[in-house]
Parts: structure tokens; C-alpha cells; sequence
């Protein structure tokens, strides 16, 4: 199966690629399960 690449909400690249069942950005780092933890994480 292809990897499908979506565009990152945090630099804007199209570099989103779904790995170990997240979307995970290759020029930002970005992880789409950031987005949960974030909230009380940094409290």
C-alpha cells in the first residue's frame, strides 16, 4: 500500500506521512498525536 502524504498543519509542507498509526511530519517533526497531549501535559 502507498504511503498517501498529506500537508502539515504546523509548517505546511507536504511531507505528512502516517506512521505507527499517527501522521508524522519529516521537515517539522510534527506528530499528529502531539495534539492530545498537549492539553495539562505542561501543568
Amino acid at each position: 500500500m502507498e504511503s498517501e502524504k498529506k500537508k502539515c498543519p504546523n509548517c505546511g509542507n507536504f511531507s505528512l506521512e502516517f506512521i505507527l498509526e499517527e501522521w508524522v511530519c519529516h521537515e517539522c517533526e510534527y506528530h499528529s498525536s502531539d495534539e492530545e497531549k498537549v492539553e495539562g501535559s505542561f501543568r
